[in-house]
């Protein structure tokens, strides 16, 4: 409805860019004076606030129907309300089985996979009615014979993104670095 506001969301992650010498931001940017874990908010543009964390949250995601709003941060998928001024108060979290790069939610919104990029897993965590995040219900590990020629930044699977297909949500589909390869698994929900 016109009444309803609409926030934006951006996580914050650790200043690897400019501490790490073959990044391309390395030596262009001076490191932080002081660095900030939290998310940053914004509506129509403009800054409204940072909740401070005690963690960085990098992918962040709106449930379908709940009005609550996930993050993959820490090694865990944390669910947070959403305050009438669009700052965030976490409530709930679960083991995401590794440190999520991404993650999706089920259409409708009782499910969510993660793909976890340094340990090569994927795992499915239950969202409850209440929006908290359940344990995980099952995960996969990704372990293939890599390329020696790209063993720089390929030196094992790094499942890097999770999507479930559009059409039916039957499938997840797992794009994987290390890899070089789509995984597709059935997703039966």
């Amino acid at each position: 409805s016109a009444g309803t506001k609409m926030y934006s969301y951006v996580g914050s992650s650790p200043a690897a860019q400019v501490k790490v010498s073959d990044s391309p931001a390395y030596g262009k940017l001076p490191p932080p004076a002081v660095e900030k874990k939290g998310v940053m908010v914004y509506r129509a543009g403009e800054r409204v606030g940072f909740s401070e964390l005690k963690h960085h949250v990098g992918w962040m995601e709106k449930h379908p129907s709940n009005g609550c709003v996930y993050a993959a941060g820490s090694g865990k998928l944390r669910a947070y309300k959403v305050a009438a001024d669009g700052m965030l108060e976490e409530f709930s979290s679960a083991d995401a089985l590794g440190n999520p790069a991404h993650f999706c939610l089920s259409a409708d919104g009782a499910w969510a996979l993660c793909a976890n990029y340094s340990a090569s897993t994927l795992s499915v965590l239950p969202i409850a009615a209440d929006g908290s995040v359940g344990a995980a219900t099952d995960s996969k590990h990704h372990v293939v014979r890599l390329n020696p020629q790209l063993a720089d930044r390929q030196e094992a699977c790094h499942p890097h993104q999770v999507r479930l297909d559009p059409g039916s949500g039957a499938w997840a589909l797992a794009c994987d670095l290390g890899a070089s390869r789509v995984w597709v698994y059935a997703f039966d929900a």
